[in-house]
This record gives structure tokens, C-alpha cells and sequence, in this order.
């Protein structure tokens, strides 16, 4: 059993603090709702980010519209004060230069960039931004307690390992109502929010045809 001197050097260990690591579309920017105020977004093509997951590869303007909720801001805000808030998007430096001020958040680290990171060349040809994602959480941030908040994160292989103390060890407000992909401002239901499968659909993998063998087969089911 730990004693009240391991929890509180667990608390103050840089290297088991808590990481979020947050995605932009589909969680920040989750479609227009009675919540969600509509911005116009528009980026000269020499400042979107080359990227094989973003159309037109970052060589066209972008222009988009993102639906954000005024109280993302707030919530982004008081979980750092409790983790390592990083921003998980193909959106890379833009989630800083574009959303940032529209949230009243201050700048987060970046988890990941495609020039940092190169993707290995079947997330890339495939555009398989989560599967690049999970590969780079797992190198970057293993052995930390981490929440991925993605909305295409459904399968527990995507999801890096995660070893999350028991509940009177983390820090205040890291445990209890937990969060989950989409949840935006509200409190998902009670449940761990540790990265085991971070969002709420669940599938089953594909039947083996019994003429094929499995070893056989290629799986396209991430990255959709």
C-alpha cells in the first residue's frame, strides 16, 4: 500500500502527470448545435500545414466553417490545471493560430506534426490520422496516465497503454466524471476516462470468410 509520501511524490513526478491529448474535429469543432457559434475560417495555402491528411496535401487555401462551443474555452482551461493538455490534430499549428483566440485559451504544445513525426507510408497513403496519431502517442507519451480524446479512436489497439493510479492519488479533479470523445463541456457518464477506448461506438471486427485465411487479409477498418 503507498503511503501519503508516495502520493504526493506521484502528484509532483513531471514524468507521471496526467496527458490529455485532444482532438479538433469532431470534438472542439463537433458540428453546429443550439450551443455552438459558426466561424468562418479561411488560411492562405502557405500557411496550412503539407500533410497527407489534409485534402489537397496543404498546397490549397482552407476554408471552412467550425462550430464551437463558447464554454470549450473554460473547460480546455481548468484541465490544465490538472494535466498536460496537448493539442492531437491534423490541424497542427493552426489549432493555435486560428482556434485558440476563438476558444480564449492560451496555446498548447503541439502531441504531434507530420514534420516532427513523418507517418509511416500506410497511415499516409491510406490518410490514416488516427492510426498515425495512436503510433506517436504511444512512443511519445508511454508509461504516462493519458486520456485521447478522438472521435475516430474507437478501437482499444488505437488506444496507447495507460497506468492510472488508484482514484486518492490523482490530483483534484482528475478522476470521477470522466470525459470521452464529443463530450466537449459536459461530463460524460461516470466511468473511468483513462484511454482504454475513448469513444462511445463499439464494432466488431470483420467475419474471417471461410475461403480466406485470416493471416490473408487486409484490414482497412481504421482510419475511416
Amino acid at each position: 500500500m503507498r503511503t501519503q509520501s508516495d502520493r504526493l511524490a506521484h502528484r509532483s513526478d513531471p514524468s507521471l502527470r496526467p496527458v490529455i491529448a485532444l482532438d479538433v474535429d469532431g470534438v472542439v469543432n463537433a458540428g453546429p448545435t443550439e450551443a455552438t457559434v459558426h466561424h468562418r475560417v479561411h488560411v492562405p495555402a502557405e500557411r496550412v500545414p503539407k500533410s497527407p491528411f489534409i485534402r489537397g496535401y496543404g498546397a490549397t487555401d482552407m476554408d471552412v466553417v467550425v462550430h464551437l462551443d463558447p464554454t470549450v474555452g473554460a473547460w480546455i482551461t481548468g484541465l490544465r490545471r490538472h494535466a498536460d493538455v496537448y493539442w492531437a490534430t491534423t490541424w497542427e499549428h493552426l489549432a493555435n493560430e486560428v482556434l485558440a483566440p476563438l476558444l480564449g485559451v492560451d496555446p498548447l504544445p503541439l502531441a504531434m506534426t507530420v514534420a516532427n513525426n513523418p507517418p509511416r507510408f500506410g497511415y499516409a497513403r491510406d490518410a490514416d490520422s488516427v492510426g498515425w496519431k495512436a503510433s506517436v502517442l504511444r512512443e511519445r507519451f508511454n508509461g504516462r496516465p493519458l486520456v485521447w480524446i478522438d472521435d475516430g479512436a474507437w478501437d482499444p489497439p488505437m488506444c496507447p497503454p495507460a497506468n492510472l493510479p488508484a482514484p486518492e492519488e490523482r490530483g483534484p479533479g482528475t478522476g470521477g466524471s470522466g470525459v470521452s470523445a464529443g463530450s466537449r463541456s459536459r461530463p460524460a457518464p461516470r466511468r473511468s476516462p483513462w484511454c482504454r477506448r475513448t469513444s462511445r461506438r463499439t464494432r466488431r471486427p470483420p467475419r474471417r470468410p471461410p475461403s480466406v485465411p485470416w493471416r490473408r487479409r487486409r484490414s482497412r477498418r481504421w482510419g475511416r
